[in-house]
């Protein structure tokens, strides 16, 4: 089993609470926080366009690397196996 102690650091909550998974609520985590907070930074810099450009480019950078990975695991079983 999986242990959860390392992991309890990047909830800081867990340290006031205890939270049992739920798919419908659960507690932020810190790299969620430190995205969040760096994308309304970049939102209130870029004009509406930009932001929406800047998301598309990035969205479009994983959509590309998600295929590669994918197209590699079908040519190389070998691959699937490790990555899985």
């Amino acid at each position: 089993m999986l242990d959860p102690t390392p992991y309890r650091k990047l909830f800081p909550i867990t340290d006031r609470i205890a939270h049992f998974n739920h798919a419908g609520v659960s507690p932020l985590s810190t790299r969620v926080v430190a995205d969040m907070n760096e994308f309304n930074q970049r939102a209130a810099e870029l004009t509406i366009g930009e932001l929406r450009q800047e998301t598309t480019d990035r969205q479009n950078e994983l959509r590309q690397l998600f295929e590669s990975i994918w197209h590699r695991s079908e040519a190389d079983p070998e691959f699937r196996r490790l990555s899985l």
